[in-house]
């Protein structure tokens, strides 16, 4: 429901908070000034219901609207431009390769190839240390991701695979990546599409961060879930 809301018109985050018997008891939404907060709310509305004929009381959805005058809006900084995989029965090794394409350079291509033994269990792994190896070639990053973790999991009747970063920042601190993608079927590009999306979701609260708009970071924390003590800054 976050991610059909998160494509609304004007809409840059969702969260939804759920009682604990999975009914929805608040929606906050941060949106652009490009549309009003009432025809935010009816989008709202209408989308949850189109989809899965929920209706939630226009009271339960709060808009938070900020001006992005100087931020990037939410967006894809990276698309996955091809995924390969080769495996070679008779010697018993594999060799994945990933390419990534930003969307705002064109003619830049991030590739990254690993190489190793095959092992059918673990075969999405190819393909995941080859966009690890992709993805560290980006300026911002400066070869400072790890793979920690993927993880095949079971979500409303769906596939989805989870990944999980650490990233070493400039200042020594880690930082957790996560990222989520839908399985199709395809669970090695499904993979690193996950890991796409742990970078590109990791970039936007990058430039979130770095906006001059003071009120933008806190209200990033707010609507995540996550106020801490810093909403009192």
């Amino acid at each position: 429901m976050e991610d059909l809301i998160a494509r609304l018109p004007s809409v840059l985050r969702a969260n939804i908070v759920v009682n604990d018997w999975g009914g929805i008891e608040e929606i906050h939404v941060l949106t652009t000034l490009e549309r009003t907060a009432k025809q935010v709310v009816r989008d709202v509305e209408s989308a949850l219901g189109a989809q899965w004929g929920i209706h939630v009381d226009h009271k339960r959805i709060s808009v938070a609207q900020i001006r992005t005058d100087d931020i990037i809006k939410t967006r894809h900084f990276l698309t996955l431009r091809e995924v390969t995989m080769d495996v070679d029965t008779i010697e018993g090794n594999a060799r994945g390769t990933v390419e990534l394409e930003p969307v705002d350079e064109q003619g830049v291509i991030y590739r990254g190839e690993w190489s190793g033994r095959y092992v059918p269990s673990q075969h999405i792994f190819v393909v995941a240390n080859a966009a690890v190896q992709a993805l560290n070639g980006l300026p911002e990053l400066s070869g400072g991701l790890v793979l920690t973790e993927i993880r095949h999991i079971e979500i409303s009747h769906r596939q989805v695979i989870l990944a999980a970063l650490s990233y070493m920042n400039p200042n020594g601190r880690e930082e957790l990546l996560l990222g989520t993608a839908v399985d199709p079927g395809d669970s090695a590009g499904t993979t690193a599409m996950a890991l796409v999306d742990a970078v590109n979701r990791w970039m936007i609260r990058k430039d979130i961060e770095r906006s001059d708009d003071p009120l933008l970071p806190l209200l990033l924390r707010r609507i995540s879930g996550n106020p801490g003590a810093d909403f009192d800054e």
